[in-house]
């Protein structure tokens, strides 16, 4: 035996204690820089590294025990039934209640999550399952604008798409001022033409349908990745739909939300020129990758570098594949694979719109790993880091409202250590990608979270990683637990992940449980807001005003969450707005591009006791000072 070989036989016997170790080591370098933001999930996947060594000691190889025997499928008239349910009941709660999420709609969401878990469990197709996934991720995401009829986004989306989206309708060309993001623009302004619908409308709609589309792609990751059984990939496909930041992305609509089908569908067209034993159908696929790169290439610039990310990782493990790990697997074509990777590679580099923004950031990471060797401070990596305001909520409300976090990442950790037992490509490219991301997100967080930021590193874990090692620990259990508890387990176990990720504030904090007590950005628009903007623009141009997202009034901090409202000694004879918005959303006092390094408060109304009300719609009120 090669010492390679013994290397590669010790990772994958001591998987568990090697998982366990790092998630102490990730938890141990965060708390120690203050970023409590991120405990519960890091002490989550602590935890389920160490149920994994507790099982693994007994069971060596879990997923590869006797085959399930097969059941009979619940009559298909059933979930017909729960799925019409299901859009019935979110339709009709939000026709009664607006700017608030009921709380039925925690336990229908939850339950009917479980069900699906159910059906996967006990067998159910692609066909049967994938439907009623389409139908609990769609209704949820819309849910958001059933609740703000005048409409909930990202904040990107007000700020710089619409307005230039607007303009292109009007003028019939989109500046190339937005070469950036020329592709996906063109798209929503297609939208809006074939539709005759308001750009606004075809904004939040085609995103949303989008970011849905996306679970279908998930849903044939096995054609890509033959050893990954169908039924983890409906569980992955599911955990992936129900995360939090799926939900925070689908209710608030978002530009990721156009590039994350794409960004798959290139990664699966590597991975399928690797594994295809068919020409014929490896050249299918290839196709679908050189129609679809141009799409991220040209559509947006963090999209396409996060797909070339995905490809390099690819690429590593090809490389990887013909070198160190020859033995391990049967003999796989490459030569296709290596030249996909190097094409796109090479066009993201070639391209004028991403060389300078590539290098620019590669050279701020680079001075971030430096400084602190160094003994100087880079502006980049003092002014982006810092663990910013979640991370000085209270432990309690913190480990309560990332709950759904923590129990993704046990899954996934516990799942990790399971895979890592077996000698399949298909999982050890899983694990690779996973330990790229996990650095770079690490990485960010501590040293430049302003050029490469977390965020995005994570929502690709869970686009593509966490959720495939949470299906396979809940295949695991399933196999572990005697078998008629099994799928009532499994879905027991979503159900609780599905509330909490629908509770948590990373799905959106406007309709959160905590929405009252954490100030935060207005992602969402309401009818009087718009029409007060409408009169101050016609009537009172020049005039000060405090309403959210910011304020052009000074505004003084009192507390954590409370500000206040403060006018020069020599006050302004011309007209100020106030809305009430800035006391229930907040107002920003403090800007920063860290994780939560923009700091909100919640602002109450000013003194008027000597002011006139020359305009109030119930919520905009306009003041002439006396």
């Amino acid at each position: 035996m090669t010492v390679t070989q013994y290397s590669i036989g010790f990772i994958r016997r001591y998987a568990p204690v090697i998982v366990f170790v790092f998630c102490l080591l990730a938890l141990y370098i965060l708390v120690s820089i203050g970023f409590l933001s991120v405990l519960g999930p890091i002490l989550g996947g602590a935890i389920g590294g160490v149920v994994a060594m507790f099982v693994l000691f007994f069971y060596r190889s879990p997923l590869k025990t006797a085959k399930d025997r097969m059941r009979v499928p619940i009559d298909y008239r059933i979930p017909a039934i729960l799925t019409s349910l299901y859009i019935t009941s979110v339709i009709s709660m939000y026709y009664f209640v607006s700017y608030e999420r009921p709380l039925v709609h925690y336990v229908v969401f939850g339950l009917f999550a479980g069900y699906i878990t159910y059906e996967i469990a006990t067998g159910a197709k692609k066909r049967r399952v994938v439907p009623q996934l389409l139908v609990l991720a769609f209704f949820t995401y819309w849910s958001s604008q059933l609740a703000f009829p005048a409409g909930a986004y990202n904040p990107d989306v007000q700020g710089r798409a619409l307005p230039a989206i607007r303009e292109g309708l009007v003028q019939s060309y989109i500046s190339l001022d937005f070469s950036i993001y020329l592709g996906y623009f063109i798209h929503v302004a297609e939208t809006a033409i074939i539709l005759d619908i308001s750009p606004e409308i075809a904004y939040y709609l085609l995103s949303t349908v989008v970011l849905v589309g996306t679970l279908l792609i998930l849903s044939i990751l096995d054609s890509a990745l033959p050893k990954i059984s169908q039924e983890v990939v409906l569980y992955a496909t599911l955990l992936f739909a129900s995360m939090g930041w799926t939900l925070g992305r689908g209710m608030y609509p978002n530009k990721l939300n156009f590039f994350y089908p794409l960004i798959l569908l290139v990664g699966l067209t590597a991975l399928t020129l690797f594994s295809a034993t068919s020409k014929k159908y490896a050249n299918r696929w290839l196709i679908i990758g050189i129609v679809v790169s141009p799409a991220l290439i040209f559509g947006h610039q963090f999209s396409s570098g996060a797909a070339m990310v995905l490809l390099g990782t690819i690429g590593i493990f090809v490389l990887l594949y013909i070198s160190v790990l020859k033995n391990q697997y049967p003999p796989q074509p490459h030569s296709l694979t290596f030249g996909f990777v190097a094409a796109y590679i090479l066009s993201i580099i070639g391209h004028p719109f991403h060389t300078g923004p590539l290098l620019g950031r590669a050279s701020s990471l680079l001075l971030s790993v430096l400084a602190p060797l160094s003994g100087t401070a880079s502006e980049s990596s003092t002014a982006s880091g810092g663990a910013g305001r979640y991370s000085e909520l209270g432990l309690d409300l913190l480990l309560a409202n990332t709950a759904g976090q923590a129990i993704l990442f046990g899954l996934a950790v516990f799942g990790a250590a399971v895979v890592i037992r077996h000698s399949d490509w298909e999982y050890d490219f899983i694990i690779l990608w996973m330990s790229v991301l996990s650095i770079l997100l690490l990485g960010s967080l501590t040293l430049n979270a302003r050029d490469f930021q977390p965020q995005r590193f994570y929502a690709l874990l869970g686009l593509l990683g966490l959720n495939v090692c949470a299906g396979a620990t809940l295949l695991t259990t399933k196999r572990l637990v005697p078998r008629k508890i099994g799928p009532p387990v499994l879905a027991t176990i979503v159900c609780l992940f599905a509330i909490a990720s629908l509770a948590s504030p990373v799905a959106g904090i406007a309709l959160s449980p905590i929405s009252d007590e954490v100030p935060h950005y207005p992602n969402y628009d309401t009818e009087q807001k718009i029409e007060g903007n409408e009169w101050i623009a016609e009537y009172a141009e020049n005039s000060e005003s405090v309403i959210p997202p910011s304020s052009n009034i000074p505004i003084e901090q009192v507390s954590p969450t409370r500000g206040k409202i403060t006018f020069d000694e020599e006050r302004s004879r011309e007209k100020y707005a106030y809305s009430d918005l800035s006391n229930e959303s907040g107002i920003i006092v403090d800007d920063g591009r860290n994780i939560g390094g923009r700091t909100f408060v919640f602002v109450g109304p000013p003194d008027t006791e000597f002011d006139g009300e020359i305009y109030s719609n119930g919520q905009t009120t306009v003041y002439l000072p006396d």
